[in-house]
């Protein structure tokens, strides 16, 4: 009996051993929980800005019989207006191949219900990049009169160091309009904002302004140096903050 006791009375201590344990901890655990009373606001700002460069697209098509004379055709007329481009002061490093194309061109002949074979066709698209606006018409013009026969498009956007510029811009007056949020809020709520717990920036976007100019055919009248004028670009950026509150 007394080894049986004793063996129910060790068998007794652990258990309430263990238990303090566990207590211990979940009441240690409780203890450095902290539970924050917070306020999230988020300000959203837009800007309309003037662009400071300009992309343009410049098309040069050739329609051959075999494709290695459209090739060769092609390029001959792309190094004519590279070299145009460059003499009116474009850099070679603002001259880059956009798309390059080349397929067998074949055209549906209603009477006869076959395809009729047109050539191959190789469509090879000059990217320019400059920062000079005034002299866009005049470089299409130059790159038209050296043989580009289509324009895709121009681009009007920000230079990186326009676009670094305006980004802190945008996210300021986004943060400035949180705030003002967060203290009529606050204000609202009769509470106070103790210290800011994050800040996020959750957009910063800009969408450069397309210019396509009319059908292929009346290129050289859609293009003429006067008639492409640049317009201006929109930004919005999002920021969010979290405050905590007394």
């Amino acid at each position: 009996m007394k080894k049986e006791s004793l063996w129910l009375i060790s068998i007794l201590v652990v258990g309430l051993s263990l238990t303090a344990i566990i207590l211990a901890a979940g009441s240690k655990s409780t203890s450095t929980t902290e539970v924050r009373n917070t306020l999230a606001s988020s300000g959203n700002s837009e800007l309309t800005v003037a662009p400071d460069k300009a992309e343009l697209y410049l098309k040069i098509e050739t329609l051959e019989d075999t494709a290695a004379d459209s090739r060769n055709a092609n390029a001959e007329i792309t190094d004519d207006v590279i070299k145009t481009l460059k003499k009116k002061g474009v850099s070679a490093d603002d001259i880059e191949t956009s798309r390059f194309d080349l397929y067998k061109k074949e055209i549906w002949n209603r009477n006869t219900n076959l395809m009729d074979f047109q050539g191959y066709q190789l469509t090879h698209v000059l990217k320019v990049t400059t920062e000079k606006l005034d002299n866009v018409g005049s470089l299409i013009d130059t790159a038209v009169d050296a043989g580009a026969n289509g324009i895709e498009r121009v681009s009007y956007g920000l230079t990186k160091d326009k676009e670094k510029e305006v980004r802190s811009e945008a996210l300021v007056k986004a943060s400035e309009l949180a705030e003002e949020k967060a203290e009529t809020l606050a204000a609202s709520l009769k509470v106070r904002l103790i210290s800011i717990a994050t800040v996020t920036e959750s957009s910063f976007y800009y969408s450069p302004y397309e210019y396509y100019p009319k059908a292929m055919a009346e290129v050289d009248e859609a293009v003429a140096g006067s008639s492409v004028q640049p317009q201006n670009v929109d930004i919005s950026a999002t920021v969010n903050i979290v405050y905590e509150i007394k």
